[in-house]
């Protein structure tokens, strides 16, 4: 399969939820949840927590969780990982961008997309699911990704008409890489469509690159405001 390190980019300034990596999440800090649910998962090497914050790195730390130490440079959780695989004394055949604010994140979502790129027909997968509740059409924090009937992503939006007909998923935001994409794509100018929707994987599509989405009936749940905690409360 080759060798596979999953990252968890985390940052002190979130703008709706500043410290958010660090907040208790029923007795452990959100980031440190995230690490010990990619450690159950047999198909990561390693498993780091990737941050520019000393306070992030020493929680990381005081629970036992692997730390890379990046600069403030990168932008967005792409070019965290990117630097963060520089960093590494080490090769690996391909990377897992770990979402830092999914503490309930399923070990079987990573495992899905390292087969996924096992297959080794594809350069960028992720993972989406079916869309249960129709208001979240038109949520712009749910963000929907567009399949052809491949199952490669054709378009994201954030917000859907519902009279569209085509294939639409509940995008989650767990990415995998081969390495050479990913130190490719951190090189690529931002483009119009990322800078409008605010969304980093439109610089890939929009550069001609596929994105390969698996399906999944995992549903993990974001953390974005403080209020999104309650919704972690069945689980623990």
């Amino acid at each position: 399969m080759g060798k596979i390190v999953g990252l968890i980019p985390a940052r002190m300034e979130s703008t709706r939820f500043p410290g958010k990596p660090i907040i208790d999440i029923y007795g452990v800090p959100m980031v440190v949840r995230v690490f010990n649910q990619a450690k159950k998962c047999a198909f990561l090497d390693e498993v780091y927590i990737c941050t520019d914050s000393e306070i992030i790195a020493q929680t990381a730390k005081e629970h036992h969780c692997k730390v890379i130490l990046t600069t403030s440079n990168p932008q967005n959780g792409t070019e965290r990982c990117a630097e963060a695989l520089e960093l590494l004394n080490d090769t690996f055949d391909y990377i897992i961008n770990i979402q830092g604010d999914e503490p309930n994140i399923a070990p079987q979502q990573i495992e899905q997309i390292c087969k996924l790129l096992a297959e080794e027909k594809y350069e960028i997968v992720t993972l989406g699911i079916e869309i249960k509740d129709k208001q979240d059409f038109t949520k712009n924090n749910i963000v929907k990704a567009i399949l052809d009937k491949n199952d490669f992503a054709i378009d994201f939006e954030r917000n859907i008409d519902l009279a569209d007909t085509k294939k639409i998923l509940k995008h989650i935001g767990i990415y995998g890489f081969k390495t050479a994409i990913l130190k490719s794509i951190v090189k690529m100018k931002p483009t119009t469509n990322e800078i409008i929707k605010s969304l980093e994987q439109m610089r890939w599509l929009d550069n001609g690159i596929e994105i390969k989405v698996g399906i999944t009936n995992f549903e993990s749940i974001a953390i974005d405001l403080p209020d999104d905690i309650q919704k972690l409360k069945k689980y623990y």
